[in-house]
This record gives C-alpha cells, sequence and structure tokens, in this order.
C-alpha cells in the first residue's frame, strides 16, 4: 500500500505527499503536494484511486 495513516481521518502518500482529510461522514477531502484542496470522493478507496491517477498523470508529464 503507498498510503500511511498519519492520524484519525488523515491518510498520506508515500510516493508523492498528496494528502487524504476524511471530512465528516462519507466525504474525503483529496489535498494536493502544496496543501490545497483539490478534490473530493464519498469512498476512502475512491480518494485513494483518485490520488493513484493523479501521481500516475504527474509522473507521465515529469
Amino acid at each position: 500500500m503507498s498510503f500511511e495513516k498519519t492520524r484519525a481521518g488523515r491518510w498520506k502518500s508515500l510516493r508523492s505527499g498528496w494528502r487524504i482529510d476524511a471530512r465528516g461522514r462519507d466525504c474525503f477531502a483529496l489535498i494536493d503536494p502544496a496543501g490545497r484542496i483539490a478534490g473530493q470522493e464519498k469512498t476512502l478507496e475512491d480518494a485513494m484511486a483518485t490520488v493513484r491517477r493523479e501521481e500516475e498523470a504527474t509522473v507521465g508529464t515529469s
């Protein structure tokens, strides 16, 4: 798994620095490495998949 749980309700990508923050019930905010909210998903699994896609897109353009 490429995510580390850093505290209750927060996960961080070990690969890129993206964060996922639980925001209430059924809402997970996607935080980019610069600290800006970049989106949200309804499930943790969807949030992790979105972050992985963003990481792959970034690697593809670097």
